[in-house]
């Protein structure tokens, strides 16, 4: 079985190395199911899967079919001496390049702060609601991770939102203040990639922190079967330029046998969806039947840098292995394919695989697959 991966990316610039603290690895888990997805997350920058080999990302929920088995945020760029800084993840099994916890102002971070924050907070509008109107304060209000709340042991410094009611920059749900959330039911978490040393990548650390709210709506429409992410990225060490922060993501839609990718360049979304016309269930893989859906991943409200917007840089997918096209092993290899680069450093080409040997023609693109499926003359993987 051919297994396919894709990887999407956005570049910024100006986003050190920071001695590694020893931390431990996240270990903390938590279910994002307020509407019709079912979808698990960790705390160390991947998600969508049990750790154990078993996707977690169920669409519709109850009905036990996972469009997704993982995805793993993947970030780097290069000093002012032109030396790569990469942190990045994709399975535990490979290693971790991310720590709880957020860094100091001098983008390190010690093995206490990373214990205190081996965890991803969880609140809902109602408990929100039910504090306001003074009926009750439920633990999530109380133990919300701002700046200055009294009832946790936290770092003095801006950590997750929250509305000030009275106005004194410190968080105290005695006082009024409660968390600031997006969507009916929202989860935060922060980590960095300076804790500890980069097992899955061997890159050098960037110093940077992530702050993360992992959010959902119970709606009647397309938001109903869709989680959002939102991602703070604090850089605490040195400028980098050529900056790229990318979503490895691993789609299994139903049957992961017969799974074809592509992108849509003028939506920003990078897709997955059903090689024919009927996805049966395989070796305990749930198929989602007669016609299967299509699913999407983009990159929304993106930073836009000299007035254009990096919703989408670049698209390109892996294969299992060790060929050219193959998985990333080396801290070029990841930082290569955020820039729509192979292992062996030739740029994505226009046509066929999308490398030299095996491509239509030589002509460089960003987008891999970026025909509509249904159109013969058009590149995807369908021709």
């Amino acid at each position: 079985m051919k297994k396919i991966y894709f990887l999407f990316s956005l570049s910024l610039l100006h986003f050190n190395y920071s001695k590694a603290q020893y931390c431990n690895p996240p270990s903390s888990s938590i279910e994002l199911n307020y509407n019709n997805v079912n979808a698990l997350v960790h705390n160390g920058g991947d998600m969508f899967w049990d750790l154990l080999g078993n996707p977690r990302y169920e669409v519709p929920k109850g009905s036990g079919i996972n469009p997704l088995f993982a995805a793993g945020l993947w970030l780097g760029g290069l000093d002012s001496n032109d030396s790569l800084h990469l942190a990045a993840i994709r399975y535990r099994s490979n290693g971790n390049d991310f720590f709880p916890g957020p860094l100091n102002n001098s983008g390190t971070v010690d093995s206490n702060t990373c214990y205190l924050f081996n965890r991803i907070f969880a609140v809902t509008q109602n408990e929100i609601i039910s504090h306001l109107a003074g009926d009750s304060t439920s633990p999530s209000i109380l133990e919300w991770p701002a700046k200055g709340n009294p009832n946790i042991s936290l770092p003095n410094q801006d950590l997750a939102p929250f509305i000030d009611v009275n106005g004194d920059g410190l968080y105290n749900p005695d006082h009024g203040d409660y968390p600031k959330i997006k969507g009916e039911r929202a989860l935060w978490w922060v980590f960095n990639d300076a804790g500890n040393l980069h097992s899955e990548t061997g890159g050098e650390a960037i110093g940077v922190e992530v702050q993360v709210m992992a959010y959902a709506y119970s709606t009647n429409d397309a938001l109903d079967n869709t989680t959002l992410f939102d991602y703070k990225v604090i850089n605490k060490g040195e400028s980098l330029h050529e900056f790229y922060l990318g979503q490895f993501v691993d789609p299994d839609l139903g049957n992961p046998i017969d799974d074809f990718i592509g992108c849509d360049t003028v939506q920003g979304i990078g897709i997955a969806y059903n090689g024919d016309s009927y996805d049966e269930d395989n070796s305990g893989a749930l198929g989602y039947g007669s016609n299967p859906p299509v699913m999407g991943i983009s990159a929304i409200n993106t930073p836009r840098i000299n007035n254009q917007n990096y919703s989408l840089s670049h698209f390109i997918y892996y294969n299992s292995g060790v060929s050219v096209i193959g998985s990333p092993n080396l801290p070029n290899e990841y930082y290569g394919y955020m820039k729509g680069q192979w292992k062996d450093g030739t740029h994505l080409k226009y046509g066929g695989t999308g490398h030299t040997s095996g491509s239509w023609s030589q002509v460089n693109t960003n987008y891999m697959f970026p025909g509509e499926p249904n159109n013969t003359n058009s590149w995807n993987e369908c021709t």
